[in-house]
């Protein structure tokens, strides 16, 4: 799905899009559907991560635990991350990434605007309705909030 909002640009600016990523399929997803396109010479890509911010544990036990867990997904995130530069580079984009703590919703509409983006691409994950009251969805988040236009990839 796509939500096309256009703003003009000058003839020599480069196209620029962010990859929103966090290790799903969907963001697996999102970069394929980025990586199988035309671009023109001088394309920028910017591969978006958001780290959560955690609160405090007090529980020795459930912060080693959570030590490790998070160890895992910033592991599984990386991989995701290189795999999609790879990707990126191999189509002759310019790349670059950006790491934050905060939260994904924020994080990517902020990232654009900043950066001067033309479209964000993020996955869309399928979350219940129950979840999608309790946390949101991010990609519906961005779609609504941000400046420029938004690509919601679903998984095949």
């Amino acid at each position: 799905m796509r939500i096309a909002r256009g703003e003009k640009k000058g003839a020599d600016e480069p196209v620029r899009i962010i990859a929103g990523v966090d290790g799903s399929k969907g963001a697996e997803s999102a970069v394929a559907a980025i990586s199988t396109r035309y671009w023109p010479r001088g394309t920028e890509a910017r591969v978006v991560v958001a780290i959560d911010i955690l609160p405090r544990i007090s529980s020795e036990l459930v912060a080693h635990e959570l030590k490790e867990w998070i160890a895992s997904e910033n592991a599984r995130v990386k991989d995701d991350v290189d795999s999609a530069l790879s990707k990126f580079r191999g189509i002759g984009l310019n790349v670059s990434v950006v790491v934050k703590e905060g939260d994904a919703k924020q994080l990517l509409c902020a990232e654009a605007y900043d950066w001067g983006a033309d479209c964000i691409f993020v996955g869309a994950r399928g979350i219940g309705t129950i979840e999608r009251m309790l946390m949101g969805s991010v990609s519906s988040a961005v779609a609504s909030r941000a400046h420029c236009s938004v690509e919601v990839i679903r998984l095949k």
